[in-house]
């Protein structure tokens, strides 16, 4: 039997269709705010705990379109107090090999989604986080579809030119 513990997957933050990394520059924003915010710090803690926790995700355990949600239960310290939630944490997006990392934590007003694929590289598994953003009620489009797309457009060009990419494994 495979050790629960024992590391599956390389989480990496993968370039935009035009090389432009998304996904670290908004990690160091939420760092940032959280050192003067307690509810911004309780947000990036999760976060961090999720993106962790990805390590340890096999890509045959990821849901399908059929399958039942993929929960997780997390708990974090900061400072003295202990903040533990369960998450539906990822959820595939109707179009192969596409997802979504999702932290929703309404006691804090935040709905944190990250678009992601798996990707094997060289007999290694990673998992490729492009865009980062923070659902609200006041968008006139589907934000989600739309970054959906552009993910699995560069999958595609990823999957038909991998030499293009190699760099970044």
């Amino acid at each position: 039997m495979e050790s629960i513990n024992k590391k599956k997957a390389t989480v990496i933050s993968f370039p935009n269709e035009y090389g432009k990394d998304q996904f670290s520059p908004f990690l160091k924003k939420l760092r940032k705010e959280s050192q003067f915010d307690k509810k911004a710090d309780v947000r990036f803690g999760f976060l961090l705990k999720a993106l962790d926790y990805m390590q340890y995700v096999n890509f045959n355990d990821l849901p399908t379109v059929a399958d039942k949600p993929f929960f997780a239960q997390f708990e974090i310290k900061i400072g003295e107090e202990i903040y533990q939630q369960t998450f539906e944490l990822i959820k595939p997006l109707n179009k192969r090999g596409i997802y979504e990392l999702r932290i929703n934590m309404k006691g804090f007003n935040w709905r944190f989604r990250g678009i992601f694929f798996p990707y094997s590289y060289d007999t290694r598994q990673f998992y490729c986080f492009i865009f980062p953003f923070e659902k609200t009620s006041n968008v006139t489009f589907n934000v989600t579809d739309h970054f959906r797309d552009r993910a699995y457009r560069i999958l595609n060009d990823l999957e038909k030119n991998p030499e293009k990419y190699q760099e970044y494994f």
